[in-house]
């Protein structure tokens, strides 16, 4: 089972590779596409501290 964080996480990731594409949400983030696409997939967790970065990225995009 996925918990809520868990879940949360991949929306607001959802909600950035939609805006932007993978590639440049990857290349923001700081990260090879296959780990992006490892934390798209849940086959690894996002780091919090990436976490912070992607909440910064949603929030310059005003995807609020």
């Amino acid at each position: 089972m996925v918990s809520p964080v868990a879940t949360a996480r991949i929306h607001l990731l959802s909600v950035a590779v939609e805006r932007l594409g993978r590639l440049e949400v990857a290349k923001r983030l700081n990260v090879p596409a296959v780990v992006l696409q490892d934390w798209i997939d849940q086959q690894v967790a996002i780091p919090p501290a990436k976490v912070l970065e992607l909440i910064d990225l949603l929030d310059s995009l005003d995807a609020f």
